[in-house]
């Protein structure tokens, strides 16, 4: 995702970033965000990074029940208008939050295009009885 904002902000788009206060300490200790790119911080609602893999479906969980509130009540105190809200597809909540606003929201898939499509065709495998494995 910051791959992506850095690529945007390249060319003149004003990208606020909202991630926990422990990723905003990751973020910043490795190098300055590039002059277009804001970093807010929302309170740390999540499983700390540093021991997550001990409880992959707790975070799992909280990331998606601890962090919509915060994140939206962010973008409310925000002084720049929203224009546009770029969420990972697998944040659900995000989307809610932008059509609550009225926000236009673009859902990103960070994966191959090949486990895309077969996250779109899984179902239809299962109620044709086509599994596709070896």
């Amino acid at each position: 995702m910051m791959l992506l904002c850095t690529r945007l902000a390249s060319k003149g788009v004003l990208i606020s970033l909202v991630v926990t206060k422990e990723w905003l300490g990751f973020l910043t200790s490795a190098q300055e965000p590039p002059p277009n790119v804001r970093l807010l911080s929302i309170p740390n609602v999540l499983p700390s990074e540093v021991s997550r893999a001990a409880d992959v479906t707790g975070f799992m969980e909280a990331v998606h029940t601890n962090m919509e509130e915060p994140a939206d009540h962010r973008l409310l105190s925000s002084i720049e208008t929203v224009s546009l809200i770029i969420a990972d597809m697998f944040i659900s909540w995000a989307a809610d939050v932008a059509w609550r606003r009225g926000i236009p929201v673009a859902l990103l898939y960070p994966m191959a295009a090949t486990v895309f499509s077969c996250s779109c065709h899984s179902t239809s495998w299962f109620v044709r009885d086509i599994l596709p494995l070896a």
